[in-house]
């Protein structure tokens, strides 16, 4: 029978017309990612292929086609196959100068990008992660480049998590990620499901779910293959039997017109129809084939092939319309047909054939050194081999270590756990104790984020293993790291028991000064957070000396890191700084010791009050951070810490575009705490409590989660939640989020974090008088001000206790010396103009008018000019309640507007976007979003609705009228 005639595409207009638009997107410079899901045979493979070889022309295609090995795949297979060509196109120097230090990581899946004896540093996933996408934006920078991954459903868990980064973490460049799957295959469960389910949710990414064709698309198809028109009761049999999915109308209308004995009744049928008519040769061939996988390489096939020549039978399969060929790899027509084919085989056949694959491939990794063992295990296991199955695995293990893929690594580690008990003498072939896999195996999973999995494991291998041994001591220090990631209070009770167990072990055990200096630090850093400052100061300092002694650089620094900011936090920051200072000296070049300096000499400054500094320190961290592979991480730690002193300047555009990047970044959980909490500040400074209320109860769980294992965390949060439900005027939330922190023991308190606890404790007291001068809140003065005085050497304690003795005390006097008090340059950009509404306050109350006035103009100035929307609401407020404004005009806080910002204002009141008035005014939408920004601050306005209420008023109106 003569093949199929090649298909046209029909019905498919508007997703071309999607995908051609998402790739002019890119061009642009904004990564876009297209996700094109729909059942088997529906055509996205087609639609695929169609819209690669359009644009071939004029943009770089690099695809990936994801491989069915079962359960566990072989790691990067699509990845390797996708960036292969690019790798070799742009040369090994280029592409170690794109990486920068993140080049190390790629070596594990392209040797070839360094000298044989520079193979064995291989970095971190994290690094990983970034140079790939470093790679494809600098690539991107020459013209646009498509990166297609096939089939989804079958991608590894590595290239999963490869592709979830690219996805959310690529923001410059030139690049169109297409990804295709077949959505009857991923179901409730399956790895995909999570990536699927959050690139819906994606603003930046399209996705397309192909429908079957319609009637009149059908017989379009129908017709076009044919090469005439169908009757109408042709149309309707094939519509029936087809149900419109097109690759099962080619189908049909084949074997319609080349068939003698009738269409195939049923769907497998249908599937096996080409196949059946081949000669014995060819469907043995096809079968050998199916079951080696959906493509195999001539050089394996010819291999694997136990017959006469394999030209013969292949080329009779490719013309029979089963197969398809190039140079160098057979195909099926499509993966459907291979699955039919592979329910066609005998079991018996089938065990053969793995068999003779698993051999193969054994022969081909000896040979070539190429790392294979994943497919190695699959085969056996198939073939039923356990034996041969279970070295395999473990070898599958180190690669996709090696490779940095955890989650496959702790997948095959998995296996060989289920495999042990079936292999005689596991011990002597693993090459190690089953305890030990159990262990290793709960490090990959927690690698690779899977943390409940992970403390699931550790606590079966805990029982299986010998208390006070060394490997007991490996997995206390696993099982604490892992409760640390989750933020769990016992973290620190598990890390005690590890530190225990390994110093009980002789001095002479191989490797136990490693293995006590990093339980040392690791525990160190946790007792910091958890506000035990001079416990962990002990420690750190006894670790890093430790690590002095074996000359581990990195632990040294990090441990003198730890050190240095417990010192801080026990009111001691300038000596804190000069320590840090030492640290960094001692990491000399280390990446993530580097890091660590940053992210704690940054917040060390920003608690001192000095903004600039920690801009610029926290900056340059996370300038180094994206070059040495950690954005998702340390990064995001760093990027928090750039956030915070940025609030306090009043650069609020600035910290929503480092927030929004930082939480694009899916960072760990507990590394989110510190970035909801600034942003909610900013909201709440910003006038928007009620989005920041909002924001808090979102993230709720994780929030408290955090707070409950860290008292940084707490003191942060608390702060913040108290702050919020003052501007909203819940005093009972406010009172509940201050009580909070005020109970905490005061040996545990951080210096530097507990004056804005106090200041907001005063304000809930403050406002509790008012409101409820019986209630609990209103009688804490004693606690407050004892709160306030608990590191009095603190740089800007002074400061602060003046406005927390203006907030209690409520006097002009008192608010006059608190107004001079934050005359420093210390004082964040909101608490000039908040004391200076609190001072026309106490000086309406004492009949003072004409300096309330005076005041009051000053704070509405100062606040229009920071866009403090809410205290420049508040000011406006009490000038009217006050009699001393102009029917509640703004008053302009950084001058009047120009011509063009009245136009816009003008079109702001009409309601309409930022998109809209450019249009109208034929300006780019980001130049009508910065005439905007530009209003909201000269009027004061919290929000664009504030502003339009605004518009009919003259720009020369002070708002504040003489006394």
């Amino acid at each position: 029978m003569p093949s199929a005639p090649t298909a046209p595409l029909v019905g498919r207009d508007a997703e071309v017309r999607t995908l051609g638009e998402a790739l002019a997107r890119a061009e642009e410079g904004t990564p876009r990612t297209v996700v094109i899901g729909g059942e088997a045979g529906i055509g996205k493979t087609r639609l695929l292929r169609e819209f690669l070889a359009a644009n071939s022309a004029n943009a770089r295609v690099l695809v990936g086609q994801c491989v069915d090995l079962g359960d566990v795949a072989a790691a990067y297979t699509p990845v390797i196959s996708a960036l292969r060509p690019l790798v070799s196109e742009l040369g090994a120097d280029r592409v170690r100068e794109l990486a920068g230090s993140g080049a190390a990581a790629l070596l594990a899946l392209f040797p070839e990008l360094a000298p044989a004896e520079q193979r064995a540093s291989i970095g971190a996933v994290e690094q990983f992660h970034e140079a790939v996408a470093a790679v494809l934006e600098a690539a991107s920078a020459a013209g646009p480049v498509i990166l297609a991954f096939e089939d989804v459903h079958w991608i590894d868990t590595a290239s999963l998590g490869l592709l979830r980064f690219l996805t959310r973490a690529v923001s410059s460049g030139c690049l169109l990620i297409v990804i295709t799957y077949r959505s009857d295959d991923v179901g409730r469960g399956h790895p995909t499901r999570r990536l699927l389910g959050e690139l819906e949710r994606d603003r930046s990414v399209t996705r397309l779910v192909l429908p079957r064709l319609p009637r009149d698309e059908v017989r379009a198809l129908a017709q076009d293959l044919r090469g005439h028109e169908l009757r109408e009761r042709e149309l309707a049999d094939l519509m029936e039997r087809s149900e419109g999915v097109p690759f099962f109308v080619e189908e049909l209308v084949a074997f319609d017109d080349a068939a003698s004995d009738g269409v195939p009744e049923t769907l497998r049928e249908l599937l096996l129809a080409r196949y059946e008519r081949l000669d014995e040769h060819a469907q043995r061939l096809a079968r050998i084939l199916a079951v080696g996988g959906a493509e195999i390489g001539h050089a394996l096939l010819s291999r694997v092939w136990d017959g006469d020549d394999l030209d013969i039978p292949a080329r009779d399969a490719v013309h029979g319309g089963v197969l398809t060929a190039d140079s160098e790899t057979y195909r099926f027509r499509h993966a459907l047909v291979r699955e039919a084919i592979l329910e066609d085989v005998l079991p018996g056949e089938h065990e053969r054939v793995h068999a003779r694959y698993a051999a193969e491939y054994e022969r081909m990794a000896d040979e070539t050194g190429r790392p294979l063992a994943a497919a190695v295990a699959h085969h056996w296991l198939q073939a039923r081999n356990q034996a041969r199955a279970f070295p395999a695995t473990l070898r599958a293990l180190r690669e996709a270590r090696a490779s940095l893929a955890y989650g496959s690594a702790a997948q095959h580690g998995e296996r060989a756990l289920g495999l042990w008990s079936a292999v005689p003498d596991a011990q002597d072939v693993a090459g190690m104790t089953r305890v030990e896999l159990m262990g290793r195996t709960a490090t990959y999973l927690r690698n690779a984020g899977d943390l409940d999995r992970s403390l699931a494991l550790t606590g079966a291998a805990l029982d299986e293993c010998e208390p006070g041994s060394l490997d007991h001591a490996l997995l206390l220090q696993g099982r604490a790291k892992c409760l640390a990631q989750l933020a769990r209070k016992e973290t620190l009770g598990v890390f005690r028991q590890a530190l225990s167990t390994a110093e009980a072990l002789p001095d002479e055990t191989d490797g136990i000064d490693a293995l006590r200096a990093s339980i040392m630090v690791s525990y160190a850093g946790r007792l910091m957070l958890s506000g035990a400052d001079a416990d962990a100061r002990d420690v750190a300092l006894g670790g890093a000396a430790v690590a002095r002694g074996i000359d581990d650089r990195r632990t040294e620094s990090i441990g003198l890191n730890v050190a240095a900011v417990s010192l801080a936090a026990l009111g001691e920051p300038e000596d804190a700084l000069a320590e840090l200072e030492i640290a960094r000296r001692t990491a000399g070049d280390d990446g993530p010791a580097q890091v660590r300096y940053w992210v704690n000499a940054s917040d060390v400054a920003n608690l001192m009050g000095q903004y600039d500094e920690a801009v610029s320190l926290a900056q340059e961290g996370v300038e180094a951070s994206k070059r040495l592979g950690f954005e998702r991480t340390s990064g995001v730690l760093l990027s928090s810490n750039l956030a915070e002193p940025l609030v306090a300047l009043g650069e609020w555009e600035r910290v929503e575009a480092i927030i929004a990047r930082a939480v694009s970044l899916d960072p760990p959980r507990s590394y989110r705490t510190h970035l909801l909490t600034v942003r909610a500040a900013m909201l709440v400074w910003r006038g928007e409590p009620q989005r920041a209320a909002d924001l808090l109860r979102e993230h709720r769980s994780v929030l408290a989660a955090t707070a409950a294992a860290e008292v940084q965390a707490r003191m942060g949060l608390q702060r913040v939640a108290a702050e919020t439900a003052l501007a909203l005027g819940d005093l009972d939330a406010a009172w509940s989020a201050v009580r909070d922190v005020l109970d905490i023991e005061p040996e545990r308190l951080m210096a530097g974090r507990v004056h804005l606890g106090a200041w907001s404790a005063a304000r809930t007291v403050a406002a509790a008088r008012e409101a409820a001068p019986d209630s609990e809140a209103a009688s804490a003065d004693a606690r407050v001000r004892e709160f306030v005085q608990r590191f009095p050497l603190w740089p800007t304690q002074a400061m602060w206790a003046r406005v927390v003795d203006a907030e209690l005390s409520g006097t002009a006097e008192a608010w006059r010396d608190a107004a001079d008090a934050v005359a420093d340059e210390r004082a964040p950009v909101h608490l000039r103009p908040y004391v200076g509404i609190r001072l026309a306050e106490a000086l309406l109350a004492g009949g003072d008018r004409g300096s309330a006035r005076d005041a009051l103009g000053a704070a509405l100035e100062q606040a229009g000019a920071a866009g403090l929307g809410g205290l420049s609401a508040r000011a406006r407020a009490l000038a009217a309640d006050a009699g001393l404004s102009s029917a509640g005009a703004p008053r302009t806080g950084t001058g009047a507007l120009t011509n063009r910002e009245r136009q816009v204002l003008a079109l702001i009141a009409e309601g309409l976007s930022n998109g809209q008035i450019g249009e109208r005014l034929f300006i780019s939408t980001k130049t009508a979003s910065v005439h905007v920004s530009s209003i909201l601050r000269k009027l004061g306005a919290a929000s664009r609705t504030e502003a339009a209420r605004h518009a009919d008023h003259s720009e020369g109106m002070t708002g504040i009228e003489p006394a």
